[in-house]
Parts: C-alpha cells; structure tokens; sequence
C-alpha cells in the first residue's frame, strides 16, 4: 500500500474517532470541571494506549526536545476542554477547521515549505466545505451566531497549538514511531492535569458519584475514540504530512453530521451536501498533491 493511501486510511480513521468528541466533551462537562475531565479523559486514554506501546515493544529513552514538544501538544485538549465549556460546539468546530491553514503557515515559517496550487487550493476548498456545515444548524434556524469571547480565544490556543506540534513531530518520526509520540503526549496530559485537578478531588472527593450516565458515555467516549484520533493523526503526519493530517478538521464535522443522520434521524440538507462535497474535494486535492 502507497504512503499517500496510507495516509488517507489514517485520515478517515482519525475523523472517524473525533467527530462526536465535541458533543461528548460538552455532556461530561455539564457533571465534571474542566481540569478533572482532562483528567480521567486522559487517564482512561493512557490504560487504552499502553498495551499497544507494550506490544510494539520499542521503548526508547525521549530526548529532551521531545518532552518538550509532548508538553506543547498538552496545552491541545487541556485550553480545549475550558474552551469548549465556555462557548459552543459550532464555534468550537468552526475554529478548529482554520488547523490546516495554521499549519501550512507554521510549515512555511518553520521549514520554508512551499506548497503546489493545487495543495493549496484544497486547503481552501476543504475549509470552505467545513465552514458550510458547521454553519448550517445557525443558517437553517437562522439563530444568533454567538459564543463566548474567552472561551473562543481559548479554541484558538489550541489549534495553534495542534498546529504547531503537527509541523514539529513530522521530523521525529524517523526516531519515534507514532505510538510512542502519542503516548508520550497522553501520559504528560493526565500528568499535568492530575495535579491540576488535586484541589478539586480534596474538595470533592465523592464527584464520581454525581456523574450522570450521559456524562460517563461523553467521558468514555473521549476518553477512548478521542484518543485514538491523536493516534491516526500521528500516522497520517508520518505516511502524508503535517497538513494532509491537519485535513481530518475538514472530515469531522462531516462525520459528526452522518452521525446524527443515522442515530437521531436528523435530515440531510443540500447546505451539507454541498458543504461535504467542498470537504472530500479539499481533502482529496490536498492529500493526492505532488510533493513540495
């Protein structure tokens, strides 16, 4: 199997697994703070990842700037889960889709990267797809398009974050495999977090309890399909690029409406055809690119 196609599977895989990360994210928080969810969604992610770094059984000692840069990625899911708290799930994902064009800038700034016309032009297509069907629920109801100004800021935090530790793993990976990088990553998240979240478990020691089951579902579900996003987007970073990866932001919103098509009967609407097939396009102009 060719790397770019490779790449897609990743891709696909990765969409797959964050498309209702958000919504799950937004019903664990109703019973749990921010800091805590991060927590346990990455303490549940660290029992899921480590019998697969067990399995492939290549531990090596992490370099310094490799630490350095998990520690980047952790401000990722960290800023997110305070942003996604503050404002709405349709800004939340409407931010993210701006990824690809931040780490296209990076990989420019960074690398001196140039990309082909052709690269370039499903970047914007695909952002332009993502756009149209994030919009669609405001459009169609034709209801305020309103957020949170700290909690939009927050969203933006972390995709410059994504963004930037996406253009500077791609060069680990010859050292590093995928399931290492992430792993990494995922152990220095629930490290961080758990500290963050100590005064909050001494005030409530008993917080288990008052989870309701919708808010178990959205933490198990981010905290196990969520994570294995971070995972195919390492791999679709090492068979593509750091922006062939970053095209999985055009994906989810698609999957997120498939999902909802199919279990809670919502229906399709030409504004999501449209916008899905700019998506597929963008996607695919920029993952079948000659190299830059």
């Amino acid at each position: 199997m060719s790397e770019k196609k490779k790449a897609i599977i990743s891709i696909i895989i990765a969409s797959l697994c964050s498309g209702g990360t958000g919504i799950a994210s937004k019903f664990a928080l109703h019973d749990i703070s921010p800091v805590t969810f991060t927590f346990l969604r990455f303490f549940i992610g660290s029992i899921v990842i480590t019998p697969l770094l067990l399995k492939e059984g290549k531990i090596i000692k992490p370099t310094f700037f490799v630490i350095l840069i998990s520690f980047l990625m952790v401000i990722n899911p960290s800023i997110y889960t305070f942003g996604i708290h503050l404002t709405s799930v349709t800004i939340g994902q409407t931010l993210f889709s701006a990824t690809p064009i931040a780490t296209a800038l990076f990989a420019f700034l960074i690398y001196k990267q140039t990309f082909t016309l052709r690269k370039t032009i499903g970047i914007f297509l695909g952002f332009i797809g993502a756009i149209i069907i994030i919009l669609l629920p405001v459009i169609e109801s034709h209801s305020a398009f309103s957020g949170n100004f700290l909690g939009n800021l927050f969203i933006c935090v972390s995709v410059v974050s994504l963004a930037l530790y996406s253009v500077l793993t791609k060069k680990l990976q010859d050292t590093f495999s995928p399931i290492y990088l992430t792993a990494l990553f995922i152990y220095s998240t629930a490290i961080v977090n758990f500290f963050l979240a100590i005064p909050e478990i001494i005030q409530k020691p008993a917080f288990l309890t008052s989870i309701s089951v919708s808010g178990w579902l959205g933490l198990i579900y981010a905290g196990s399909f969520g994570i294995f996003f971070f995972l195919f987007y390492q791999y679709a970073i090492k068979h593509g690029s750091a922006v062939i990866a970053s095209t999985s932001n055009y994906l989810s919103p698609v999957v997120a409406f498939l999902v909802a098509f199919f279990l809670l009967s919502e229906r399709l609407t030409t504004g999501f055809v449209i916008g899905a097939i700019f998506a597929l396009v963008g996607v695919y102009l920029t993952t079948t690119s000659g190299k830059e």
